[in-house]
């Protein structure tokens, strides 16, 4: 999916794409910069990186909070399945933690973000 299609499938704009990719590393395999002149492509796995990013912006996270869980995340999880996606756990001093199992609550704004949830709605509506 090129970038046009994911800022409208996000609900942001285009500039607000481009913001996320500069400001946080890791939402992508390819750096910012990296591609210009080439149309770039992203896969599920990128978009729900970039499902969950906004979910903690709209939360109230700072990009660097965002970078701490997008760090914990592409540590933890290869992207493969929503089915080996788990937890981040938001704890003190913006810190994350993941947890590999678990699905008693899915999303507690500040606390609980189910990357399981967010990646199985993502796989689940795009190609």
């Amino acid at each position: 999916m090129d970038s046009k299609r994911v800022s409208e499938y996000l609900g942001i704009s285009y500039g607000q794409l481009n913001y996320f990719l500069r400001k946080v590393k890791g939402l992508t395999p390819v750096g910012w910069g990296a591609s210009q002149g080439k149309a770039r492509d992203y896969t599920r796995h990128d978009l729900s990186r970039l499902r969950l990013a906004l979910l903690l912006k709209n939360d109230g996270y700072s990009t660097k909070a965002i970078q701490k869980a997008i760090n914990e995340l592409n540590k933890n999880w290869n992207g493969k399945t929503p089915d080996n996606a788990g937890i981040l756990y938001s704890m003190p001093d913006n810190a994350f933690l993941w947890i590999k199992e678990g699905d008693a609550l899915e999303y507690v704004p500040k606390v609980i973000y189910s990357v399981r949830k967010v990646a199985g709605e993502v796989y689940e509506k795009t190609p």
